[in-house]
Formats: structure tokens, sequence, C-alpha cells
């Protein structure tokens, strides 16, 4: 173990002790996560099996060519008033090659151009469940960093306000205070205990959700570092990023790629009025190696070898098929206006998400320098109430409040910094931007060893 003291706030709060055991950061954690987590590859496997649907729409395009072969072999007798004048046995051999193509086929190049869609759709929902999948693994580490200083902080707490109710029952024992003072420290430390057992559950449910991720529980994790940098985003306008969400943004990449299938549908369902064209060819050959050939000596076995070869183009029109074609261009065509309805709503989510992540981060950083100060004041505060009731002119119920006061506002700044960090990935993710280079930014702002805040002699 060593002591290191913190530059900030927390230097008024207490001393710190820190351990050099090896933690894993969040980088560490994101790489286990992406090994292990099912739904990510499963998402994955998704992706790859819709990758297949332009090979196999290409398939019809090109030609199908199939090879027969076959033996075929027997006895074939014949005789004339009981005397038999032949007796052979069968012995043929058939090979044959065919190829069909099409000429002409619109609906089939339309299927072509769908199923190339549905691969570029494919991967824009992987980034985005990728994109998404970041994001959350680093909620998911942050909370638990965030419950962790929940623990200690509230640990802290119950240790103080255990203190200050022997103090309490040490004076009503000299008789320098009321009952009451007893009953008020008795009623805090209670309360101070109920959010121990909240705060330790709090943190048993972050690592059950990280691991559920990552599959593997870990004992010490990183921890934010006190001089936490807070910077604005780049460009500073909401609207500069709602630009790049539009752009950028894989869910609606996914819904624009939805609208672009669903008129080449409409297309599709229409070419079944369009006449298609196609070409088949064919070439056979066939070996009977106890060919019978009659003749005035008898009969005699020969091996007889023909051969042919068909060709030609067929051309189909369709004249009437009981109203399918229509109805289908006509739903192909509601389906294509619902795509652009969901176009349109992913757009405006992605606008909002976008814009909630940028102002999240501006009220962040005010957020997180007015938690800070508070801090200092709640600590002051602490200091002054105590001074105050050792002298007489503070109740204990004053101090009891102080207390409860400084260590909530530990909590609070604590929260905020963890929601800062977490607003920044999230206006990437917001923007289809999100990458593994941001968590490591991120992770650079990660202090490899675990800091523990105990609180000051406050008797």
């Amino acid at each position: 173990m060593k002591k290191k003291i913190l530059s900030s706030a927390l230097v008024l709060c207490g001393l710190l002790t820190a351990t050099t055991a090896p933690a894993v950061d969040l980088i560490g954690v994101v790489d286990m996560a992406i090994k292990n987590d099912p739904s990510l590859k499963a998402q994955a496997w998704r992706r790859d099996a819709t990758g297949e649907n332009r090979k196999q729409a290409l398939s019809a395009l090109l030609p199908n060519i199939s090879a027969t072969a076959g033996i075929n072999g027997g006895n074939s007798s014949a005789d004339i008033s009981g005397v038999e004048v032949s007796d052979n046995d069968i012995d043929t051999e058939n090979y044959g090659v065919s190829l069909q193509q099409s000429v002409f086929d619109w609906s089939r190049y339309k299927q072509y151009s769908i199923a190339r869609e549905q691969v570029d759709q494919a991967e824009a929902s992987y980034q985005a469940t990728y994109q998404l999948f970041l994001l959350d693994v680093a909620s998911r580490y942050f909370t638990l960093l965030n419950a962790r200083d929940g623990v200690k902080f509230s640990r802290a707490q119950e240790k103080a306000l255990k203190r200050q109710l022997e103090q309490a029952e040490q004076r009503y024992e000299v008789g320098l205070t009321a009952v009451t003072d007893v009953h008020n420290a008795q009623a805090s430390y209670d309360q101070a205990r109920a959010t121990v057992i909240r705060a330790v559950n709090a943190k048993l449910d972050a690592e059950e959700a990280l691991r559920e991720r990552t599959g593997v529980m870990f004992e010490e994790y990183s921890s934010l570092t006190e001089d936490l940098p807070l910077e604005r985003p780049e460009p500073a306008n909401s609207q500069g990023w709602v630009d790049m969400a539009l752009q950028h943004n894989p869910s609606v990449r996914a819904r624009q790629i939805a609208t672009n299938i669903t008129n080449e549908t409409i297309s599709a369902q229409r070419a079944g009025h369009y006449p298609t064209i196609g070409l088949s060819a064919s070439y056979n050959n066939s070996i009977n190696n106890n060919y019978p050939v009659f003749n005035a000596g008898g009969v005699d076995l020969v091996e007889l070898e023909s051969n042919s070869m068909n060709y030609g183009l067929q051309l189909n029109i369709p004249i009437y098929q009981g109203g399918r074609i229509s109805s289908q261009t006509r739903q192909a065509s509601y389906f294509h206006n619902a795509a652009l309805d969901d176009l349109e709503a992913e757009q405006r989510a992605a606008m909002r998400q976008t814009k909630n992540s940028y102002n999240a981060i501006e009220a962040g950083i005010e957020e997180v320098q007015a938690l800070k100060q508070a801090l200092i004041s709640a600590k002051s505060s602490l200091e002054a109430t105590q001074a105050g009731f050792e002298v007489g002119t503070r109740t204990i119920v004053d101090v009891l409040i102080a207390e409860q006061s400084y260590w909530r506002s530990a909590q609070n700044y604590s929260t905020a910094r963890h929601t800062y960090i977490l607003s920044h990935l999230a206006l990437r993710q917001a923007t289809g931007i999100l990458n593994r280079d941001d968590l490591e930014t991120v992770n650079s702002l990660l202090q490899t060893a675990e800091v523990e805040l105990l609180p000051e002699d406050n008797s």
C-alpha cells in the first residue's frame, strides 16, 4: 500500500490510500467483451449470412450448367414359333450436358440490386449494434466505478456517523447533552447503515452487468483520474454534430438503404408484367455396345453411337395472372412509404439524441465544476458546524445534517464526473463515429491504482 494525496477538492475530504494491485482498465474490459459477448457475435453471424444474398442473387444471372451420365444393362431375346432367333445383352451408355441462361429477366436484375443493398444494410446494422455495444460496455464500466465510489463514501459516512453516535452517548452519560441528541445520532447512523447496504447491492449488480458482457468477473478496476480535463465538443455547436449524425449514423444509414430496397422491390414486382427471354442448349451422346443388326446371315451386334445437339431461345410474355402482379406492386409501394416514414423517424431520433448528448456535455462541464466547489464548501461547512457544536453554538442535528451533506456531495461529484465522460461517448455514438480509438482516449484518463477515501477524524 502507498499513500498519496489528490490535487483537487478531495484533498480537503480526507486521507487517500492507493493499492498497486493490477487492475483491468476500460480497453481490457472492451476487448474481453468483444471476444466473449454472444449478442455481438450473433449480430456478426447475421451480417455474414446476409452477405450470401448477393452471391445467391448473382447466380440467377449466370449460366446454369448441368451434366448427366447413365449406364443401362439388360437382356433382350426373341423367338419365332418356339425357335429362338435372338438373345442379346443390352449395354448402353448415355452422356449429356445442358445449359440454361437468362438473357433478359428484369426481376432477376432487380433482385440482384436488392441483394446488394441488403448486404450494405446488414453492414450498417452491424455497425449500429457495434457502436451501441461499445457505449453500453463503457456505460457499465463507469456505472461500476460510480457504484464502487458509492460503497466507499457510504462506508465512510457510516464510520463518521458512528463516531458521532459514540460522542453523543458519552456526552449524555456525563450530562452534557439531552437524550434526544443520542436518538438523533442513532437515527442518522441507522440510515447510514441502510445506505451502505443499498450501495453494496448496487455495486454487486454493476459487477454482474459487466460480467454479462465480458463473461469474466474482475477483482480490480482502473479508476477515473482526479485531474479530469473538461473539454467542450468540437465543432462547438450542436447543429454541426446533427449534420454529422444525419450523414454518418449507421441506424439512419440502414433506414436509408431500406428505402432503396423497397423502391427496388417495386420495380422487381412490376417486372412481372415484362417478357422474359431465356437461352437453352443441350448436347447428348448415347452409345449402345450391343446394337443388333439383322441381315441375311443372322444378327450382328455392333456398337451404335448417336449424338444430338439442341439450342434455342424462349420468349415468355405474361398476359394475365389474375391481378397478382398489380397487387404485389401496390403492396411494395406501401412498404416503400412505410420505409420513408421509418427513415424520418430515425433521423428525428438521431437528431434528438445528438442534441441531448451535446447539451449533456455542456451542462456536465458546469455541473462537475459546481459540484467540485460544492464538495469543498460542504467540507468547510462540516468543519465549521463541528467547531460550533464544540462551543455550544450548533446542535448535534446540525452536525449530522452537515455530515450527510458532505458525503452526498462527494457521491454527486463522482457521479457527475462519470456521466460527463459517458456523454462524450454518447455524442460520438449518436453521430455514428464512435470507435475503439475513442475508448483508448478515455482509457488514458484512468489510473491503475485503486483509491480509497477515508474520512478525517472529526471528533
